[in-house]
């Protein structure tokens, strides 16, 4: 029986070591105009941002160590206001694996600019669902949810409802005052913000495009490794969906966010595809990003 005891503990003790926090995060700051603070105190401040991320839980479903979600936030400090206030930008990027291939496709790629926060490097990073401890942590928090309902979107038809909800939540959950005096949380900033990212992505006007990311990424990249032309048909199909998402909606700011992360993604997608449907992927994508895939074409004439 004793064995049998041990033998069951050692089982369970397998089984729980094999599952991990969801988050794969990356963080990096720089600080190329840095001037009056201690350099150490960032690396600090990126070494306490990782260990937060990585280590907290932040759903309710279990990971094994190659399910977690890749993702870098890189922070590039501009100004020092104190000695522990400072206005940022962000850089935040996640990528997906694609089934039965080494590709990992990328999900964001989203600049946020001009975010003001604190650190007190004797404090602690914590986040307490359902009440405000910090900008910092806010801000973080929001983008880990935002990351992982992306994630979710593309694995599941809406599947990263709840974790847009989240982000919605702490949002809300800012004092007043942080919503009127801080940027990046306020309808008003309408070219981006965390607002607008959070009204699309849990607007009923986006649930078109939500379907597209599903389809895109499962039913069509996931796809290609066993039938690549089934696979090209279906994310062309997607595209579709995207396309109409735009008429609609065309100020929305995940349909920038989505071309982004994508044109170079498609681009080569489509290399082998005949001239009509080239055609018709490039007015689709000049439409939601005229300057990036206008590169793209530029490049291409070049050639």
């Amino acid at each position: 029986m004793k064995r049998y005891l041990a033998l069951l503990l050692t089982i369970i003790c397998v089984t729980i070591s094999g599952y991990a926090q969801e988050m794969n995060m990356r963080v990096s700051i720089s600080t190329p105009q840095l001037q009056q603070t201690d350099p150490q105190i960032f690396k600090r401040l990126e070494g306490d941002l990782q260990e937060f991320i990585n280590t907290q839980i932040w759903t309710s479903d279990e990971f094994l160590e190659e399910e977690k979600i890749e993702s870098s936030i890189t922070i590039i400090i501009r100004e020092e206001l104190s000695n522990n206030t400072f206005i940022a930008d962000l850089m935040i990027s996640s990528a997906r694996p694609i089934y039965n291939s080494d590709y990992k496709t990328q999900l964001i790629n989203y600049q946020d600019k001009s975010v003001e926060f604190q650190y007190d490097e004797y404090g602690e990073l914590k986040y307490s669902e359902g009440s405000f401890t910090s900008d910092l942590v806010s801000i973080i928090s929001f983008y880990v949810y935002y990351i992982i309902g992306a994630d979710y979107d593309s694995f599941a038809p809406l599947g990263g409802s709840k974790y847009y909800k989240k982000a919605e939540e702490i949002m809300n959950n800012l004092p007043p005052d942080r919503l009127l005096s801080v940027d990046g949380w306020s309808s008003r900033d309408k070219a981006k913000s965390r607002y607008w990212m959070v009204e699309n992505a849990t607007s009923s006007k986006m649930v078109n495009f939500r379907h597209a990311l599903y389809q895109y990424h499962r039913l069509g990249l996931d796809a290609m490794s066993e039938n690549p032309d089934e696979g090209i048909n279906v994310v062309f199909e997607a595209l579709g969906k995207v396309e109409s998402t735009y008429i609609s909606y065309p100020d929305a700011v995940v349909l920038d966010m989505f071309s982004k992360a994508k044109f170079d993604e498609i681009e080569e997608l489509f290399k082998p595809a005949d001239m009509s449907t080239k055609n018709r992927v490039d007015n689709i994508m000049l439409k939601m990003d005229p300057a990036g895939f206008g590169n793209i074409k530029s490049r291409r004439k070049g050639k």
